[in-house]
């Protein structure tokens, strides 16, 4: 399985995961076909996933060499004290290059995100857009 390897140190790695692979397996699904399992193989180490992305998102993902770095990276994480940049793909121009994107979400099948009907509110947190870049447009 194909996830170069970006960071490297004594307590943790990060690679670059790519879309259309699992980080864990989901039910029923074969344990070997996950990157954790697969980077745990090439690499004949344990590793702790710290956090996931999605099936379908490709990104970077950080790994823990040792229990005790997984509980200090999830704290980290849990505590929101870690910087997340999101890059998306859109249809149409933006209105501006920064604003944000404040639009309720709602689990849909498969474990899909969609849309959520009109009034209802978001589940999640406002997500700021920054440098919005539009091709054809520096």
């Amino acid at each position: 399985m194909n996830a170069p390897l970006l960071y490297e140190d004594a307590s943790m790695i990060a690679v670059s995961k790519p879309a259309g692979v699992v980080v864990i397996p989901a039910r029923g699904e074969e344990t070997a076909l996950c990157l954790q399992a697969s980077l745990e193989a090439s690499r004949g180490e344990k590793l702790w996933v710290v956090h996931r992305l999605d099936r379908d998102t490709s990104g970077v993902l950080l790994f823990a060499r040792t229990a005790g770095e997984h509980r200090r990276l999830n704290g980290l994480f849990e505590g929101r004290q870690v910087q997340k940049r999101y890059l998306a793909w859109t249809r149409g121009a933006m209105p501006s290059d920064e604003g944000v994107i404040d639009a309720a979400l709602h689990p849909a099948r498969k474990g899909k995100m969609r849309p959520a009907l009109p009034g209802r509110r978001a589940p999640c947190r406002r997500a700021p857009v920054i440098g919005c870049c539009v091709a054809g447009r520096a």
